[in-house]
């Protein structure tokens, strides 16, 4: 009982995480929400947002060089 207990525990504060870091994303703080994905797995591992964090790692990168080599006005 006592592990199920902290399991649930665990799910329920990376799940607050997760909304959080959802919601930095949809602000368009891309690496803002990657840092809180990534926390949020540290506390309970999860597929999906490990491949999301991926994901976001990719575009990240494009945008970064996109950024430097499109002169700004």
């Amino acid at each position: 009982v006592e592990t199920s207990l902290k399991e649930y525990e665990a799910v329920l504060h990376a799940n607050i995480l997760i909304k959080e870091a959802n919601n930095l994303y949809n602000e368009g703080k891309f690496a803002d929400a990657l840092a809180k994905y990534r926390e949020s797995l540290v506390i309970h591992p999860n597929t999906e947002v490990e491949n999301f964090t991926k994901h976001i790692e990719t575009n990240i990168k494009s945008a970064d060089v996109v950024s430097k080599t499109v002169p700004s006005e």
